[in-house]
């Protein structure tokens, strides 16, 4: 088990946590991040990313374009959204914003409508075309790793459901810091690995077996290649150069999902119990750009 490591910390040292058959989960003892191994290579992760918006779409994704054009409803997606939005505006003076992964460009409406000036950076075209079509709001073709913005140009980067897509999320995260001025702040919400339905989830599979290839392929998709709970999250933005000033659970849109009603039933009773309990489906965090590099690796070493 040589080759399994985490890209996060480096540590060797992981435990399977599942086999999905075309790729194993593995829980790292160094960070406790749940990721995936083999790790795609870029050629095969823009493929995957890709496949998202033609034949192969996800039925999330789907819906998501479908829901949240200039046309949306006030549901539980954009109450996440606005919530997000109002609590960067508690931490930070509105001004120019790079949404990483926009969607439909819904995120960056609400964030023009609190004043900030956004724009985004998305693989595909599909993206650009529709945050223009329904908000006019522009949104770069390319790679966020090599798009030619000015380093220190922006006063916040916003990734939604992002960073868990992300082949190395240190390095992700890196890059934000470097195109943030000093003081800027980073927005982050991913999945919650740390979550009741997870838990749940798990031990079901562990034990029984029953519908294991279904569940695990629901809830481990495969764009996704790393599974965050707070505490990991945080370790991971620290490392990446970010003070995190905040930090909350919260849970998932299950609008988003086309599922049976009892299933959805079940996982909103699930859901919401988590959510009381402090096993949120989500997890959200700001993060300022540290800008001592001697603290930074400290940081790093430190974690």
């Amino acid at each position: 088990m040589n080759d399994v490591h985490c890209e996060i910390c480096g540590s060797t040292d992981a435990r399977l946590h599942h086999d999905q058959g075309y790729r194993k989960l593995y829980r790292c003892g160094g960070c406790n991040v749940v990721y995936v191994h083999p790790l795609p290579t870029w050629e095969e992760k823009e493929d995957v990313e890709t496949a998202a918006f033609a034949d192969e779409m996800l039925d999330e994704t789907v819906q998501f374009f479908d829901a949240y054009g200039a046309d949306f409803r006030e549901d539980n997606v954009i109450k996440a959204f606005r919530r997000a939005v109002s609590l960067l505006d508690k931490y930070s003076t509105p001004g120019r914003m790079l949404d990483v992964g926009p969607g439909t460009g819904v995120f960056m409406h609400l964030a023009s409508d609190a004043g900030w000036d956004p724009r985004g950076i998305d693989l595909t075209s599909q993206s650009a075309e529709t945050a223009e079509k329904e908000f006019g709001l522009p949104v770069d073709v390319g790679n966020f790793f090599h798009y030619e913005y000015e380093p220190e140009s922006f006063d916040c980067v916003s990734m939604n459901d992002v960073l868990e897509h992300a082949l190395n999320p240190v390095e992700f995260l890196e890059r934000a810091h470097s195109l943030l001025k000093p003081d800027g702040v980073v927005s982050i919400a991913v999945p919650s690995q740390h979550s009741l339905f997870t838990l749940l989830v798990d031990i079901w599979v562990w034990l029984f077996g029953v519908g294991k290839a279904y569940l695990l392929d629901r809830l481990y998709v495969k764009p996704h290649l790393y599974y965050f709970g707070p505490r990991e999250l945080r370790a991971t933005m620290q490392r990446s150069g970010f003070d995190v000033i905040h930090l909350e659970g919260a849970n998932v849109a299950l609008e988003r999902y086309k599922i049976p009603g009892w299933i959805r039933l079940a996982s909103q009773a699930v859901l919401r119990t988590g959510a009381l309990i402090g096993m949120s489906g989500r997890v959200y965090a700001i993060g300022r750009k540290r800008t001592d590099a001697a603290t930074a690796e400290m940081s790093r070493e430190a974690q």
